[in-house]
């Protein structure tokens, strides 16, 4: 792989507000760190390039553009920033986040994590640019059908970021033993991302990987989530 531990990074230094961040550019990504953040930042653009063939195979859908990454050491420096926040780009943690081709992350001590973060909010950049199309004609043109449940893009990043585990499995069974009459519908409007990891990973399961890409490319060039989901498994 073109990026180690060994490269050179701090190309070039930007402002935004008390952060002096230094960027390095790699094969698919700009990533933006600072002072402190050096090691975190080279950590993770080799995972992330390292992960991105998968993603792409995964999704059968390849990104143009480059991908910001800004680095936070942790959640504190996060909080203070007002980088291209808004209430609609925070996820169900209110922590990391990505805003069009930009992912915000930070660094909570643990370096699993981390990867976590990392391929959740890659995840979404990609599902997020896959579904609104790769330039503004196609926004505009799909700006309706963007009206996506939550469940839908939380979901499919968390299942992909994720795998399911026993924890998951008691959680479901709790929710499912606890709930009167219990539905995808309410356990969607009670944790939309648990939801929808659920529902992907059952499809998964039951029709196998194809399926998904198959619900992905039908949902976009019929603009609709239910048609998708019709013509894909009937």
């Amino acid at each position: 792989m073109s990026q180690g531990t060994q490269v050179s990074f701090g190309q070039n230094r930007v402002q935004f507000h008390d952060f002096d961040w230094v960027s390095y550019t790699s094969e698919h990504f700009v990533t933006y760190y600072y002072p402190g953040g050096q090691e975190l930042a080279k950590f993770v653009v080799i995972a992330a390039e390292d992960r991105i063939k998968k993603l792409e195979e995964q999704l059968n859908f390849v990104l143009d553009s480059k991908i910001e990454i800004l680095i936070y050491n942790d959640i504190t420096d996060l909080s203070q920033t007002n980088i291209g926040i808004s209430d609609q780009i925070y996820n169900i943690g209110g922590t990391n986040y990505t805003d069009g081709a930009k992912m915000f992350l930070y660094f909570d001590g643990n370096h699993d994590n981390m990867l976590h973060f990392l391929e959740k909010e890659l995840a979404k950049v990609y599902l997020n640019n896959m579904m609104s199309g790769r330039n503004f004609a196609e926004v505009i043109q799909n700006a309706v059908f963007l009206n996506l449940p939550n469940w839908f893009i939380e979901g499919l990043a968390a299942y992909i970021g994720d795998e399911w585990n026993v924890e998951n499995d008691d959680q479901l069974r709790k929710f499912w033993n606890e709930t009167k009459k219990p539905s995808f519908a309410k356990l969607a409007q009670y944790n939309p991302e648990f939801a929808g990891h659920a529902l992907w990973y059952f499809i998964f399961e039951k029709y196998g990987s194809t399926s998904i890409k198959n619900i992905l490319y039908l949902s976009r060039i019929n603009r609709s989530v239910n048609k998708g989901f019709l013509f894909s498994l009937g």
